[in-house]
């Protein structure tokens, strides 16, 4: 193993605590992962953020709109630099959800599978996100 094998961060564990942060809905942590110029791409939302200070906010949005949001790892790869995170999220819409879920009905529970693509920098910072889920799981599947 070579000295910079060595020395490059555990980004299995880091992205373990990233989720984490967001199972405990501590935006700041969450965002304090990524890079400041990092790139967010919800592609079922058809959003993007651009920079951890505007994920930090889009983050809070979404803890307003579900609450009770909880991620589940269900199988985390790393391979150089990058990670892909298959996951099942969890949680009861509180409040009308942005576009295109605002067919969601609030009160209602949901259970929808996903998985993220992750971008780190060679320090352990997260340079991009890329996640990919189905919203007809969201507003298909909520039961009141």
């Amino acid at each position: 193993m070579t000295a910079q094998q060595t020395s490059r961060p555990d980004l299995r564990a880091l992205t373990q605590e990233w989720v984490e942060s967001f199972n405990r809905h501590d935006a700041r942590a969450y965002a304090s992962f990524m890079a400041a110029d990092c790139y967010l791409d919800d592609v079922a939302r058809g959003m993007t953020c651009s920079g951890s200070e505007v994920v930090e906010h889009a983050c809070r949005e979404w803890f307003s709109v579900t609450p009770d949001t909880h991620i589940a790892f269900m199988t985390i790869i790393v391979s150089g630099l990058d990670a892909a995170v298959q996951w099942v999220n969890t949680g009861t819409v509180a409040k009308r959800m942005p576009e295109p879920l605002e067919g969601a009905v609030i009160g209602s529970r949901y259970e929808v599978r996903g998985v993220s693509i992750l971008k780190f920098n060679e320090n352990g910072t997260i340079q991009r996100v890329t996640d990919y889920w189905n919203p007809v799981e969201m507003i298909g599947r909520s039961e009141p």
